[in-house]
């Protein structure tokens, strides 16, 4: 399904699953922001909180600084609204599937080859979709997502890998010249090798004897690019959807997600019904405007 680019991206534009890298630090790290009148108002990176503290946009409540409080008076409540209760709880970097605690994943629930071309309402700083999953419940829930991406290229007329391509057909052929020469096959005739070395000579502009450095970039060539008018499949997906749909469509992949992963260590607080829009105006104004 998914995985933010935010961390790994569990989402591939083919039509194959792919196993994400696991995290290298943790997704949750827990750090709260108050405002002046003392009501928590949302959780955050470390890398917020400093630079909140920083700009001496707020003061620090703990000697450890993971606690701050902010100085002005910001335009929005933060995740205070109902259903947004999820927003403020403190969660365990653990998967949310079996509660194991290695190879962790990002995991989007809502695609990001989907979800990268909603409004900025819907993916702006909205955690409420992206949680940790281990490797193995990710790839085991992978062949569910997949089919379910599969209904909507059908429906839509837009194959998974997009549409617009344009192929290569000499480039084809110097890949299987280049798996030949690197194979080394005795039974290839030895009239039928120059031919193959005279393909990558004349491609690459070698005079010389051909090493294996050379026949890796051949490798390397691409089979096909993207033309001027290439269309992603989330793309068109979103596109071709009313604002009623694109909020049925979120509501689809959370339930489906609750289905198959039957997650045992998912916050009580996160529902599918849950708001699909984020309703705090990025939390609070300032936070936007970080780089």
């Amino acid at each position: 399904m998914s995985s933010d680019r935010e961390g790994s991206e569990s989402d591939s534009t083919s039509a194959h699953s792919v196993t994400m890298p696991s995290r290298q630090s943790p997704l949750y790290e827990n750090y709260s922001v108050y405002s002046p009148r003392g009501a928590l108002m949302f959780r955050c990176s470390r890398k917020k909180v400093e630079w909140y503290l920083n700009r001496k946009l707020a003061i620090s409540l703990n000697e450890s600084r993971t606690v701050i409080q902010l100085t002005f008076e910001p335009k929005g409540n933060g995740r205070v609204g109902e259903g947004e209760e999820y927003y403020l709880e403190d969660r365990e970097n653990i998967c949310v599937g079996c509660g194991g605690q290695v190879r962790l994943t990002s995991h989007h629930i809502v695609p990001f080859q989907y979800r990268k071309f909603m409004p900025l309402e819907i993916k702006s700083h909205a955690s409420h979709d992206i949680v940790l999953l281990c490797n193995r419940c990710h790839d085991a829930y992978e062949s569910k997502a997949l089919s379910v991406k599969k209904e909507y290229a059908k429906k839509y007329d837009i194959p998974l890998e997009g549409r617009g391509y344009i192929p290569h057909p000499q480039h084809r052929r110097l890949h299987a010249a280049a798996k030949a020469l690197l194979l080394k096959d005795n039974k290839i005739p030895a009239w039928r090798l120059k031919e193959l070395e005279s393909q990558i000579r004349e491609f690459f502009g070698v005079d010389g004897s051909i090493d294996d450095e050379v026949l890796k970039q051949a490798l390397g060539l691409p089979l096909l690019s993207r033309s001027d008018d290439f269309e992603e499949h989330g793309e068109v997906v979103v596109r071709k959807m009313s604002e009623n749909e694109l909020e049925e469509f979120i509501r689809m992949w959370r339930k489906h997600f609750v289905e198959h992963v039957k997650p045992q260590s998912l916050s009580a607080m996160w529902r599918v019904e849950d708001p699909v829009r984020n309703r705090a105006s990025a939390t609070v104004t300032l936070v936007s405007t970080m780089t």
